[in-house]
């Protein structure tokens, strides 16, 4: 057999052709240079890339006939079966799990906004230490009142607490009034 003429040359090439098409998202071209999925090639190595790149594309319909031949003429072909339970278990779930990825980003962006805006004046609390800012915390002024004596008179020790620590308790009786 003259390996110029070996169908292997010619089936490895386009294999990888179509893997750098579909490398950069070029699926349908991808597809053309492996075979059409409604007259699928020969091959079962090109069987499995076509059915690959049509998996990749999101046409589960046309991808499961293309993993059931694939499986149809190799039947312990694993990949077929683990694809086909793939796409079993991709259709069977609810429509909202498409949208989770997003609806995680928008609630993500959606808290960072809210702690922006609750930070003091409306401004980020990174905003003034990225531009060297130092931020001062506000002033608390306290005004001396007229204090009072208060009496402090013993308490007996607790009698649970362990006897190496000692402990000693003290009550605060209210100031009595001065007399006039």
């Amino acid at each position: 057999m003259n390996p110029a003429t070996h169908p292997a040359i010619p089936n490895t090439l386009s294999l990888f052709k179509a893997a750098e098409l579909a490398r950069q998202g070029k699926y349908r071209e991808a597809e053309a240079m492996l075979g059409d999925a409604a007259n699928p090639p020969e091959d079962p190595v090109l069987l499995h890339a076509l059915a690959t790149v049509v998996t990749q594309q999101g046409d589960y319909e046309r991808a499961r006939r293309l993993w059931r031949l694939l499986q149809t003429r190799q039947p312990g072909h694993r990949e077929a079966k683990r694809m086909l339970a793939a796409i079993e278990t991709w259709e069977e779930r609810p429509v909202w799990v498409r949208f989770a990825p997003a609806g995680a980003a928008a609630l993500l962006v959606f808290g960072v906004a809210l702690w922006a805006l609750s930070s003091p004046r409306g401004k980020p609390a990174l905003a003034g230490r990225s531009a060297g800012i130092t931020q001062v915390a506000p002033t608390i002024s306290v005004r001396a009142a007229a204090l009072s004596p208060v009496a402090v008179t013993p308490v007996a020790p607790n009698k649970l607490a362990p006897e190496p620590t000692p402990v000693v308790m003290f009550k605060v009786s209210p100031a009595k009034p001065a007399k006039n």
